[in-house]
Order: structure tokens, then sequence, then C-alpha cells
């Protein structure tokens, strides 16, 4: 701190011993040294106090960081449903399109005026009825075999 080496102290003690003679000298090193424990004890805890000072500044600091972030929730949630606002857009217009593609290939579609909803001219077709051939339930009749179905690596003398 003061940059004070060996010879700079040996001259200090000994321009102390012929100041203050060998009789005071050790009370006056027991009082210099006292006086240098309380400086550096006092220096130690100001110390002390500057770091926790500087520590509740950080601590203040990061709970206004903290307050003023309790709005990334908020933007989060924003973007959330500006995301689900996009994909609802996005449907539309592809269903749009998928219309534009159906009606240039000649669908016969019109809006009812009642609903506003697209309706078809045509009626739509009911599925097939199953065969026995296809049906595939529990109890259902089992397809025969027929003639043409055996193996024909298969003889017919087995």
């Amino acid at each position: 701190m003061f940059d004070i080496g060996f010879w700079e102290l040996s001259l200090i003690a000994v321009i102390l011993l012929l100041v203050v003679g060998p009789e005071r000298m050790p009370r006056v090193a027991r009082t210099a040294g006292l006086w240098f424990g309380k400086a550096r004890g006092f220096l130690a805890s100001v110390k002390a106090d500057v770091d926790r000072e500087l520590k509740a500044e950080e601590l203040k600091d990061t709970v206004k960081k903290q307050a003023e972030s309790s709005g990334a929730y908020d933007i989060f949630e924003e973007t959330k449903s500006a995301v689900a606002e996009l994909q609802q857009e996005q449907s539309r217009l592809s269903g749009d399109a998928t219309a534009g593609v159906e009606d240039e290939f000649g669908e016969d579609d019109w809006t009812s005026a009642d609903t506003g909803r697209k309706e078809t001219a045509t009626p739509p077709q009911e599925p097939p009825e199953p065969t026995p051939d296809t049906d595939q339930r529990e109890g259902a009749e089992k397809p025969r075999e027929r003639k043409g179905d055996q193996n024909p690596m298969k003889g017919d003398d087995d």
C-alpha cells in the first residue's frame, strides 16, 4: 500500500530510537502497534460496510429487473395468441385456396343465403353396404373358396 521496504523501516526505527530513547521505546512500539491494529480494524469494518452496501444495491437492481421482467409473461401470452391467430388465418387461407381450385375444376358449389356456408349441388354419397366377402365383424359369413382361388403350386392329387 505505502510501498515501504526493509531499509525504510530500519531507518525509521533508528530515528525513533534516537528521538524517543531506549527507555521509552518499548512503550511507544506497543502504543503504535495498538493504533495500527485499531486502524486496520476500522478499515476492515469500512470495507465490510461498503461490500454490504454494494450487495444491497445489487439486490435492489435484481429485484427491479425481476419486477420489470414480469411483463415477460405478458409478452409470452401475447405471442402465443398471435401465433394462434396466424394459424387460424393460415387454415382459412388454405381453405380459400382449396375452394378456388375446386371452382376452377368445375365443382358445382354454391353458398347458401340462409346459413352462409358453402354447399354442394350433389348430395353426399353414402358408403357402400359391406358384402359378406368384406365384412370382418364377428359372426359374419366367411367367403367361400372358389375353384380359381386354389394354389397353382399345389397339386390336385394331394
